[in-house]
């Protein structure tokens, strides 16, 4: 069976790990792949599988002409690219192709279901943080994100809908699907399958000087939605003589408040994203990673940065949430999940260095991208693609 890999939506660097490692995982299963991309991100996923040894002989690309999305009038402009893109491949696709779509087009979803009812494709759905649309409030949203929360509440939360047999979507973690079906109407929800998010984990060795004082922080984008707030707070009930606090990424919060607290910033001071170098470097620096996310989150979409994480055998400490008690159950414990910031500046003031010794080899080989296989080839032969 020919498998069309098609990314209608993602440039300036989207995805690239995540389309590497499913790629990864489908060369394993078909011989004969065709990857429809942005020229510059196609490249980019292709640099990945290369330095990670990967077999691309069943790989061929194709670039698709798309807007690069640097402002939301051009994200919005991708959005209709892909909306055409989407109705295009079912419609000239065979029987006997998998479509695979990396993404998830809010705005193409209704109108490829009802074409998929005259063609009969073969088509996988991955979904992302689009789902997070279903469970949150418009208000917090621009212009471009409250149309897509629009489309989002009109299919997935519709009653009336039949989806087609032939068509499913993908959600990254039992824990996630779990919550899908809470969430969705059932006519909508025996849809959607499970399979985890796979990384590559090559074993790179990272140059560390332990640190005097203690160094924790966030990775990632620094924001008031993602606990800048509760960082702050953190930062005033502990010990400075004892620990050291980070921000690592682009900050979206008051900088007068950032820069009244000795906190180590990014060079370019958080104001825009930093490189992946930097990152990697001072990501390594940590003893430990922080994550503030609100208990309702990661409840319909898995989290890219927790596997930075377990790629860099980074411990962390994370306000609990189901997605993250469900890693630890399945995976392995890798850090510390509390339910309050009190709770996580008492853990940071007791902490010893011995405390932070954690089992990442067998978390790691867990969730590479050969464990990982055999869950995606379950599902395939579920569905008589393999």
């Amino acid at each position: 069976m020919k498998v069309k890999y098609i990314d209608t939506v993602c440039t300036n660097t989207q995805h690239i790990i995540f389309n590497a490692s499913l790629l990864a995982m489908l060369g394993n299963f078909y011989s004969n792949i065709i990857f429809y991309g942005e020229k510059n991100n196609m490249n980019e996923v292709l640099d990945v599988l290369a330095q990670n040894h990967t077999n691309s002989s069943s790989l061929r690309t194709k670039k698709l002409p798309l807007p690069i999305a640097s402002s939301g009038i051009r994200s919005f402009f991708v959005f209709i690219f892909s909306f055409f893109y989407n109705l295009y491949f079912i419609t000239f696709a065979s029987k006997k192709e998998l479509l695979v779509f990396n993404y998830n087009n809010l705005m193409a979803v209704r109108s490829m279901n009802f074409i998929n009812k005259l063609f009969n494709r073969n088509i996988l759905i991955f979904c992302h943080g689009e789902m997070e649309f279903l469970i949150s409030d418009i208000k917090q949203y621009g212009l471009l994100n409250s149309l897509l929360w629009k489309f989002a509440h009109h299919f997935f939360l519709n009653k009336n809908i039949q989806v087609h047999p032939k068509i499913k979507f993908v959600v990254m973690g039992d824990a996630i699907l779990q919550h899908m079906r809470e969430t969705v109407p059932n006519n909508i929800g025996k849809a959607f399958i499970s399979v985890d998010h796979s990384y590559f984990f090559n074993n790179t060795h990272y140059s560390y000087t332990p640190n005097k004082q203690l160094k924790v922080g966030t990775v990632g984008v620094f924001s008031k939605i993602k606990g800048g707030d509760d960082f702050c707070k953190l930062y005033h009930l502990v010990d400075k003589s004892k620990v050291r606090f980070s921000i690592t990424g682009r900050i979206f919060y008051d900088m007068n408040i950032i820069n009244s607290m000795d906190i180590d910033l990014p060079n370019n001071k958080g104001i825009n994203a930093i490189d992946r170098e930097e990152l990697e470097k001072r990501t390594q620096e940590l003893d430990i990673i922080l994550f503030f996310y609100p208990k309702n989150s990661y409840k319909l979409i898995a989290s890219g940065a927790i596997m930075d994480a377990i790629s860099m055998k980074k411990p962390i400490i994370a306000i609990r949430n189901s997605y993250f008690s469900y890693i630890f159950e399945k995976f392995g414990t890798f850090g510390f999940l509390v339910d309050s910031v009190e709770e996580m500046a008492k853990i940071i003031e007791t902490l010893k260095k011995e405390d932070l010794v954690f089992d990442f080899d067998t978390i790691q080989k867990k969730m590479n991208i050969s464990s990982i296989s055999e869950q995606l080839k379950e599902q395939l032969i579920k569905m008589n693609l393999l």
